[in-house]
């Protein structure tokens, strides 16, 4: 199924009948939020390594590094005199 995905035109419909299913699937050939997919992914790994298994980890790091960009680009938003 996978390369019955992979064959499908850019500009194609995004269902495809496979068995006795219908597949709904989306192409991810923009690069929207790219960054905090590599983001997540270097969370979890490191080196090649694994670094963290716990899902909730890896959320609570997404949620502080969310909050460090918000307060850096106040910072930088600010007037200096």
């Amino acid at each position: 199924m996978t390369l019955m995905v992979l064959a499908c035109p850019p500009h194609s419909c995004n269902f495809l009948l496979w068995r006795d299913l219908k597949i709904v699937y989306k192409s991810r050939t923009s690069s929207f939020n790219f960054e905090k997919a590599y983001f997540i992914l270097d969370e979890f790994l490191v080196g090649g390594e694994i670094l963290e298994t716990s899902k909730t980890a890896v959320g609570i790091a997404m949620e502080e590094a969310e909050t460090l960009q918000e307060t850096m680009e106040e910072y930088m938003s600010k007037p200096t005199y």
